[in-house]
């Protein structure tokens, strides 16, 4: 988890530099929910699910370097601890990465 927590935060440093970055965890029933939300970007929503791939980045003017697998391991590591992600974003708008993951 904290490979995929780290990977989270390199993004919204990576995209959207010098600008607030968010961190929130919260208790939902037999649910932990983690959202990092940078300011910013965004991400078009055609792009949503490709991210998660590997090998992929999302299209953009501003080319932030890397290979394209940080976000895949975050969905690996996630769902290999029975947990989902998701993506809330749209271009100019920033992005928010929700990790839902099991307490038990």
């Amino acid at each position: 988890m904290e490979q995929a927590v780290t990977n989270l935060l390199q993004n919204a440093a990576r995209y959207a530099p010098g600008m607030p970055v968010t961190v929130r965890v919260q208790s939902e029933g037999p649910w932990a929910r983690l959202v990092v939300r940078d300011s910013g970007p965004g991400i078009h929503e055609k792009d949503h699910a490709r991210i998660f791939e590997r090998f992929a980045q999302a299209d953009s003017e501003q080319f932030a370097g890397g290979f394209g697998l940080g976000l895949w391991i975050v969905k690996q590591v996630v769902e290999a601890h029975s947990g989902t992600v998701a993506l809330t974003s749209r271009p100019g708008a920033g992005s928010a990465f929700t990790l839902m993951l099991p307490c038990d």
